[in-house]
């Protein structure tokens, strides 16, 4: 039952429907036995039942058909042929009813009750479950950080055929640290002939892949073995060729890791590569194989606080003078930070970003600046700051943040644009 029906699509062609009896029946047995679709005689009968039916369903019933469909010309159905015929004047009562609906009256009867208390309690231990992420996501959402590194909220791992985009990474960072270690400088690098060079990588690539084989055996066959070595090798000469170009370092450190307490907090972290120049300064070094934005480390809210963070827990031991991206993507290696002063690193500050220009006439302020951000952040995870607040829409699309369904995003969001939406109807 309906307080009011409108009924469409009720043409000739339509209502009643053709019959489509089963092709693999006999037709006599079919229309012996009446059986579903099987004659004209049938559909009538039953289009005439709920036809009936749903004339007596509501107090207010309208049935309609189409005049055309495409260039085709439509008829009236025989069924609804001796209704009266309706005009605009006449439906305007059912179209124009105003009175509301009983959902329309539950809703607004309802009372809101605002909670603008967004703070989770504060956390319980010194020590952090996490490392540099939860800076990051301090910073970009504060939710984000609280339920990762807090309630352990995390998307379920996609499944993918060969080595995914990190374990690739990984193996790249791999090579690289097992030739730093044994050729451990500038000096020592420029003394090989192409010859030993190639030598040692052969021996340092076939040692990371046997590492990380162990782990996937039914990935590194023969032949994706060799394919991946040929990949290694290429991308790690050409990685070669860049830092020939440095000034005279020491690689100091390799995958060093760190226990760190910034504000109250204890937290876990791994520093990629360190080096140490001929005046005893230290240059930080963290490995990426995407593209990567050093623009992206300022601000009260910087995105990316890892590498700002890495130069605050080095520089309570002697003084940074660059940090750095070594952006391993194939088409576009290079070098990319900020520096104390020109020359230090090639190309470096690029001459095109007069922001990474002015980090070098300001450095030590720079890295003061630096540190205040990060304690901030640990001060406000440690205090419990969890509100709903990214810093810019795309943070909550579904390829960067899948955790939308727990935060409840899409429905604060709706709810701003129709009290948006109201204030401008009130105005």
């Amino acid at each position: 039952q309906f307080d009011a029906l409108w009924v469409m699509d009720l043409h000739d062609n339509n209502w009643p429907a053709s019959p489509q009896p089963n092709p693999f029946i006999p037709l006599s047995l079919q229309r012996q036995l009446a059986m579903p679709h099987a004659d004209q005689t049938r559909e009538l009968a039953i289009a005439q039942g709920i036809t009936e039916r749903l004339l007596s369903a509501a107090p207010d019933v309208v049935m309609s058909y189409p005049l055309r469909r495409g260039e085709e010309q439509l008829r009236l159905s025989p069924l609804i042929r001796d209704l009266a015929e309706g005009d605009s004047e006449s439906l305007a009562p059912m179209l124009n009813n105003k009175e509301p609906t009983w959902s329309e009256t539950i809703q607004q009867s309802r009372q809101h009750e605002r909670l603008a208390d967004d703070r989770a309690p504060a956390l319980p231990q010194q020590r952090a479950s996490g490392g540099s992420g939860i800076f990051k996501y301090q910073s970009l959402c504060p939710f984000r950080a609280f339920a990762q590194y807090r309630l352990s909220a995390t998307a379920l791992a996609t499944a993918q055929v060969g080595l995914d985009a990190m374990k690739r990474g990984q193996l790249f960072h791999t090579v690289l640290e097992l030739f730093w270690r044994d050729v451990r400088d500038l000096k020592t690098l420029l003394a090989m002939n192409e010859e030993a060079l190639g030598q040692k990588l052969d021996d340092v690539i076939a040692q990371a892949i046997d590492g990380m084989a162990e782990q996937n055996p039914d990935i590194f066959s023969p032949r994706f073995r060799q394919i991946e070595s040929s990949r290694l090798k290429q991308l790690t000469q050409q990685w070669l060729e860049i830092e020939k170009q440095r000034t005279d370092f020491t690689v100091v450190d390799f995958e060093k890791e760190v226990w760190h307490e910034i504000n109250g907090i204890n937290v876990h972290l791994w520093i990629d590569r360190i080096d140490k120049l001929a005046d005893g300064r230290k240059v930080v070094i963290d490995y990426k194989t995407g593209t990567v934005s050093p623009s992206q480390w300022f601000g009260e809210r910087p995105e990316e606080p890892q590498l700002p963070l890495y130069s605050m827990v080095e520089s309570e031991d002697s003084q940074v003078s660059a940090v750095l991206y070594g952006q391993l993507k194939a088409a576009d290696m290079k070098f990319s930070g900020v520096v104390a002063t020109e020359g230090l690193i090639p190309n470096l500050p690029p001459a095109r970003n007069p922001q990474l220009k002015e980090v070098t006439e300001l450095w030590p302020q720079v890295l003061d600046d630096w540190q205040q951000t990060i304690e901030q952040l640990a001060g406000d995870f440690r205090s419990g700051k969890a509100d709903v607040d990214p810093k810019k829409p795309s943070i909550c699309e579904t390829s960067y943040c899948e955790l939308s369904g727990l935060c409840r995003i899409d429905e604060m969001m709706a709810e701003t644009e129709i009290e948006i939406e109201t204030g401008a109807d009130d105005e």
